[in-house]
């Protein structure tokens, strides 16, 4: 939304995406003074440019991104549509901690616990006092076949994506690990051939192919399993420092 209020076109967009990404701090600045971006729009776009930012600036940055129309609807929007589903519960997952409404079941807070080290319950997305990445869903009645195919047609420029049996995340369309991956990669130097990944599920799929040495868990989706290069022990059997130590031990 905020992207849409700068009228960027689609190459400008793209290479603010990446500067952010990748924390150039100075690089979204420059950017930012080429483009001529009004005072409001660059003091939240700097923001996300910066390392680190503390809860106040964060306060106030949240205070000028909800004067954008559609910031807020858009939480809103993906919430709502969360809430048609039966037994999906919704999670927002911000950098620091994920929140989670506080009418929220006892057994739902103690599945979301095992992923989730640190949670804010709340009332209202009001009191949200830091960014949210995404919203994630647990679905006691299984993604693929409940959560996932009911959220499939969430309106641009969001998407579903099912990130395990019970999870389904819900995100900007552009975004994935993959790209993620992509944007370290190019600034450190290395390349794919040189990268290791390892996945389960298909929030994991673009990442994948951004290395020649791509894992899939024993336990992975099918359709996973289908484009990585190779396979180990599944997560309850620790099957990413299984490979890690045969690489250790192939190096001593």
């Amino acid at each position: 939304q905020l992207m849409k209020a700068a009228d960027f076109d689609a190459e400008a967009e793209e290479t603010l995406r990446d500067l952010i990404l990748n924390k150039n701090f100075f690089g979204v600045d420059e950017f930012l003074e080429r483009h001529q971006v009004t005072d409001d729009l660059r003091s939240l776009f700097s923001m996300l440019g910066k390392m680190y930012a503390s809860p106040k600036e964060w306060a106030g940055m949240k205070e000028i991104a909800l004067r954008f129309p559609g910031v807020a609807d858009a939480l809103s929007y993906l919430l709502g549509r969360c809430r048609q589903v039966p037994g999906a519960i919704p999670i927002l997952s911000g950098f620091k901690t994920a929140y989670l409404f506080d009418q929220t079941s006892d057994d739902a807070r103690k599945e979301i616990g095992r992923y989730y080290k640190k949670v804010q319950y709340i009332h209202d997305i009001s009191e949200i006092d830091a960014p949210v990445s995404k919203v994630t869903v647990c679905d006691f009645k299984g993604a693929e076949s409940n959560s996932f195919p009911a959220l499939s047609d969430v309106r641009a420029p969001f998407k579903a994506t099912l990130a395990g049996y019970m999870w389904t995340d819900l995100s900007l369309a552009a975004t994935n690990k993959g790209r993620g991956l992509a944007a370290l990669q190019k600034n450190y130097g290395i390349s794919p051939d040189e990268t290791m990944v390892f996945g389960d599920y298909l929030n994991d799929y673009e990442m994948m192919k951004q290395g020649y040495f791509s894992y899939a868990m024993a336990n992975a989706h099918p359709d996973l399993k289908a484009i990585s290069n190779f396979e180990t022990l599944s997560n309850d059997e620790d099957g990413v420092l299984y490979i890690i130590r045969q690489l250790i031990h192939s190096r001593q």
